[in-house]
């Protein structure tokens, strides 16, 4: 079974000595199961590879100028990405005018053939949304500023 799990950890600062480490504590975890995304095998299995692609693309284990290496993309990870303030995340690198002057750190990926992403007969690249929503589900849930321009809600 795969799963992933999405953690947000508050951003602050605190007046303490360089040897103490800052307080931390989770905001919300949200999960998803990969097994179950979609009732069609063969199309869950699309939005499963599609969804670990763009978590390497983020991992930075893939590079799109070369064949993708699947078994490196389906080995188990741990990932976590790290906001600084003053720092934005958006899923990809097309952003709205207003982040363009922001530090922007995104998926690194383009959800297109050449990047190695599949397609299940619609899209290809389908099935990343679903990760993209898990993102904004726990950032929202955490009381974190977010912004969907998009509305990726029109898949079970």
């Amino acid at each position: 079974m795969f799963s992933i799990l999405a953690t947000f950890l508050p951003l602050f600062f605190q007046a303490q000595t360089l040897m103490q480490a800052p307080k931390e504590r989770v905001l919300v975890t949200r999960e998803i199961s990969l097994s179950e995304r979609y009732p069609n095998r063969s199309v869950n299995e699309v939005f499963k590879d599609n969804i670990l692609l763009n978590l390497a693309y983020m991992r930075g284990v893939v590079n799109p100028s070369r064949d993708v290496d699947w078994d490196t993309v389906k080995k188990p990870f741990t990932y976590s990405l790290t906001l600084h303030p003053g720092e934005v995340f958006a899923y990809h690198d097309d952003v709205l005018p207003s982040y363009t002057s922001q530090a922007l750190k995104t998926t690194n990926a383009h959800f297109n053939s050449a990047e190695g992403f599949k397609s299940d007969g619609y899209l290809v690249g389908d099935g990343v949304c679903h990760l993209a929503s898990l993102i904004y589900w726990a950032a929202k849930d955490a009381h974190l500023e977010s912004l969907a321009p998009t509305n990726h809600n029109f898949a079970n």
